[in-house]
């Protein structure tokens, strides 16, 4: 294209502030620079260099064809990853993530409307951890993550929701109080729980790494007696009196834990322990169409369930 090289030949002027050097630099004559230049100053009719300074420069009017035409060129690169995103969707697949806890309350609700949209696209959902997560999204293999915070250069992190932190207290347990069967705010200082036994999620978690920090920030040891692959064994080995665990609201959710005979639901105060929720995707000039979607629904249909 005659645009390309006009901005190429421009460039390599304001550059080198002579066209022989600049037709050099390309590998092409200087008449040729010369013509094209010529060209464009007589279908504009103003003068693209300031002939009458050593070394040569821009005018004006050159300037400001500099930058459209570089502007143009960022344009037309941003249409054809566009088009290049969404020819790879019509005949691929896009690759929803979530951490263990979200996906199968939050999938049911979401992708409905999604497939409505884009019926032509296939969809894969996955559960994952989110160290995993930030791993698969630098690598392109999953499209769209929802889930704990990751922050990372490469990828954009949208934070949705701030959701609450419950702990579990089993009857084995010296806080469990059989008069409490509702779930309160956790009625005891910090220090109350240093020692008490404990069910861990497993340690490359980054759940479980943020309660680790918390727990060290504050001083706290406890008797770590189980560790488990998520919240839900968590959550049930609890019930069954194996020790006290930290989990969020969808766990309760979903394994339907309430506060009975043998267990107490405490809610950890949100200025003292809490964990964000929100849409990781990697960086990039430009979100396609069925990403922005997914973000909208996403913030939609997350708030309510948290």
């Amino acid at each position: 294209m005659k645009n390309d090289k006009l901005m190429k030949f421009l460039e390599a002027i304001s550059k080198y502030g002579s066209i022989s050097k600049a037709a050099n630099s390309l590998y092409v004559t200087q008449p040729y620079i010369s013509q094209t230049v010529h060209e464009y100053e007589k279908k504009f009719g103003v003068s693209l260099i300031d002939r009458d300074v050593k070394p040569l420069q821009l005018s004006y009017a050159g300037t400001i064809m500099l930058n459209y035409l570089r502007q143009q060129e960022n344009e037309y690169s941003s249409l054809k990853t566009q088009m290049s995103s969404l020819a790879k969707y019509a005949h691929g697949e896009i690759v929803i993530a979530t951490n263990q806890p979200l996906g199968r309350i939050f999938f049911p609700k979401i992708m409905p409307a999604f497939i409505e949209k884009y019926p032509d696209i296939r969809t894969r959902l996955l559960e994952m951890p989110t160290y995993q997560a930030e791993k698969s999204l630098i690598n392109g293999e999953i499209n769209f993550f929802i889930g704990m915070p990751i922050y990372n250069k490469k990828l954009i992190y949208k934070k949705l929701s701030e959701t609450p932190i419950y702990i579990l207290v089993p009857k084995s347990s010296k806080l469990f109080d059989p008069s409490r069967n509702y779930p309160p705010e956790f009625p005891y200082a910090l220090e109350s729980i240093q020692n008490e036994k404990f069910i861990k999620i497993r340690g490359d978690s980054r759940y479980q790494e943020m309660l680790d920090h918390f727990l060290i920030d504050n001083g706290i040891s406890i008797n770590i007696t189980t560790e488990v692959a998520n919240m839900d064994i968590a959550a049930q080995l609890a019930d069954q009196q194996i020790g006290c665990t930290f989990i969020v609201s969808q766990v309760l959710q979903q394994n339907l834990i309430r506060p009975n005979a043998h267990l107490n639901v405490y809610r950890m105060p949100t200025n003292l322990l809490s964990t964000d929720v929100g849409i990781s995707y990697k960086k990039s000039a430009n979100v396609i169409a069925p990403v922005k979607l997914l973000d909208e629904l996403t913030q939609k249909y997350l708030n309510p369930i948290l």
